[in-house]
């Protein structure tokens, strides 16, 4: 699979798995060994949290203007999609997967 991105739009990849990485650690640390594997709320959790900060991100990121562009935006994006939609995508894909289980 090809990875194209534009200036900081890995971190549409990055984001999501440091923070599942940090959401399994503590959930299995606070709840028990086994505790995210067996509640998906916290995987739900989680992913609604990376979502909400790679929004944040996403916006700030896309919002600065740089002085070699004149008045041109620099775009942040990974697969054509600029980071603020992922965002939007992992707070929507979050309660959808509470649905599927």
């Amino acid at each position: 699979m090809l990875i194209m991105w534009r200036g900081w739009g890995v971190l549409a990849l990055i984001v999501p798995a440091l923070f599942f990485v940090a959401g399994q650690a503590l959930a299995d640390s606070v709840g028990g060994s086994g505790f995210w594997s067996t509640h998906a709320s916290a995987q739900t959790l989680t992913l609604m949290v990376a979502g909400a900060a790679l929004l944040w991100m996403g916006r700030r990121l896309n919002a600065e203007y740089h002085e070699s562009q004149g008045n041109a935006p620099r775009r942040h994006s990974l697969w054509f999609v600029p980071v603020e939609w992922w965002g939007v995508v992992l707070l929507v894909a979050g309660p959808m997967m509470l649905l599927g289980k």
